[in-house]
């Protein structure tokens, strides 16, 4: 490539991206759980088990909501729903599908900003930091941080995909434009 970054360099950094996206993932659910364990005074029983699948919980659906969001194959079968709802031939069974596609996606963009929200002030609690606004800068970077790293390695890694497109059309028509200039010159030798 001449102008642009390689998409070799661009794949190594989305997938280096992703590994810190779950990295910080992993450590905010460990705040997270660090908050439920101290205020809930947990020990090694079934309390104990529960805080750990509630705050991995809360770590997966936001997983769950940013790769909807990043994801654009999702897009086109989220987007094809209201069509498919309007090709449903009676009214009533229309009418209620409709209202409950309407439903459960204001459900869970609820839940989900119910969840951001519980996630931000369980980290901060869990951080046990006395400066609150450094407190809630941390807490922002791991509640957020895996986000932003999700959405760079989505990115870098269409980009490799583009790129890797690119080389491939390259290669092809230099590879035509060399065996052209091969066949013209044998033949004049050939002569």
């Amino acid at each position: 490539m001449i102008f642009g970054r390689a998409p070799a360099v661009n794949r190594a950094i989305s997938v280096s991206c992703y590994i810190v996206g779950i990295a910080i993932t992993f450590i905010n659910v460990i705040y997270t759980k660090m908050y439920f364990d101290g205020f809930l005074q947990t020990g090694p029983d079934l309390q104990f088990w529960t805080v750990w699948a509630i705050s991995a919980a809360i770590g997966l659906y936001e997983a769950f909501c940013i790769g909807i969001m990043t994801t654009p194959p999702a897009w086109g079968i989220i987007f094809s729903i209201p069509k498919s709802l309007a090709a449903i031939q009676n009214e009533n069974q229309r009418k209620i599908a409709t209202i409950a596609s309407v439903t459960l996606t204001l459900f869970l963009a609820i839940f989900c900003c119910v969840v951001y929200y519980v996630d931000f002030v369980t980290t901060i609690g869990g951080l046990g930091m006395g400066d609150i606004v450094a407190a809630r800068f941390l807490a922002s970077c791991l509640v957020f941080g895996s986000e932003v790293m999700y959405l760079a390695g989505n990115s870098l890694a269409w980009l490799a995909l583009i790129g890797k497109a690119g080389i491939a059309q390259d290669k092809k028509k230099y590879e035509d434009v060399i065996k052209s200039a091969n066949s013209n010159g044998s033949s004049k030798y050939v002569s």
